[in-house]
C-alpha cells in the first residue's frame, strides 16, 4: 500500500522546516510532497530535502486540492495530509492506517498544543462531535477517485473550515469519517516571528474546544520542547 504525505505551507520557514523534519520521521510514509507558493517556500523544502510543488497560495481550497492531486498522480493508496506547524509521533500512520480501508478519512480526535515561547503545554479536544482535528488526516485515495472524481477541495472551501469542508464532501458522497483517540499530534504556537492562522488565545477561548493546561514536563511536551529548542538553535546558527 503506497502512502503519500502532502503538506501545504506558506512562508514561516522556521516552524515549517521543523514540521518537515518531523514528517520525514513518520514510519510507513513512502513519499513526502510539500506544496508552497514562494521562493522562500522552495528554499525551505530544498533545505529539508523534501519534494516540492509550487502553486498560488489563494484560494486556499485550490492549494489544498493541489496537494490531493499530487498524491493521486503519484498513485497513492493513502493520502496523509499534514499541517506545517505540527509535530507527529513516528507511529502516527500505524495508529490511523488500520481503519483507512473502511473510512474515507481517519484523523486524531485529541491533540497536544505547545507554546514554545512560554514553555506551556495543553491537551485539547472537541467538545461535541468527534471530528478529526486539523492535522494528520489520512484519506482513502480510492474513495476520492471513485466518489469525488479526484476533487476533495474546491476553490470556495472556507479558509477556517477546511476539515469541516472535507468531512461534508465525504459524507454527502456516501463516505464516513473516523476520529481516533490514540494518535499523538502536537500543534506548535508562539514560534518567534511566525504568523499563524489560529493563535493560542483563539483556540483556548473557543467554545467548541475543551482544553486543559498540563505540565511542560509531560513526556510528549518535554520531547517537543527539547526538539524545538535544538532545531531553533541550529537554524539560527546557519
Amino acid at each position: 500500500m503506497l502512502t503519500v504525505a502532502v503538506m501545504p505551507f506558506y512562508e514561516r520557514p522556521l516552524v515549517t522546516g521543523f514540521a518537515m523534519q518531523s514528517a520525514k520521521r513518520i514510519r510507513g510514509v513512502d513519499r513526502l510532497i510539500a506544496v508552497g507558493s514562494t521562493g522562500t517556500d522552495f528554499t525551505t523544502a530544498e533545505r529539508a530535502g523534501v519534494e516540492y510543488r509550487g502553486v498560488a497560495n489563494a484560494p486556499l481550497g485550490s492549494k489544498w486540492q493541489a496537494c490531493i492531486k499530487a498524491a493521486l498522480e503519484a498513485d497513492a493508496d493513502q493520502i496523509l495530509l499534514l499541517s506545517s506547524d505540527d509535530w507527529w509521533e513516528p507511529d502516527l500512520l500505524k495508529r490511523l492506517s488500520p481503519y483507512s480501508h473502511e473510512y474515507a478519512m481517519v484523523a486524531p480526535r485529541e491533540w497536544g498544543l505547545v507554546d514554545v515561547s512560554a514553555r506551556e503545554a495543553y491537551w485539547m479536544k472537541y467538545r461535541y462531535r468527534w471530528d478529526g482535528i486539523g492535522t494528520g488526516r489520512l484519506f482513502n485515495a480510492r474513495f476520492i477517485r471513485d466518489h469525488l472524481g479526484g476533487v476533495l477541495y474546491t476553490a470556495d472551501a472556507p479558509r477556517r473550515g477546511m476539515d469541516w469542508f472535507a468531512t461534508k464532501q465525504i459524507e454527502e458522497n456516501g463516505g464516513s469519517v473516523l476520529a481516533v483517540k490514540k494518535a499523538l499530534v502536537v500543534e506548535l504556537k508562539g514560534c518567534s516571528g511566525e504568523q499563524q492562522i489560529y493563535h493560542l488565545g483563539e483556540l483556548l477561548g473557543s467554545p467548541l474546544i475543551w482544553s486543559e493546561q498540563v505540565s511542560a514536563e509531560t513526556p510528549w511536551a518535554a520531547r517537543v520542547l527539547r526538539e524545538w529548542g535544538e532545531w531553533e538553535s541550529k537554524a539560527l546558527q546557519s
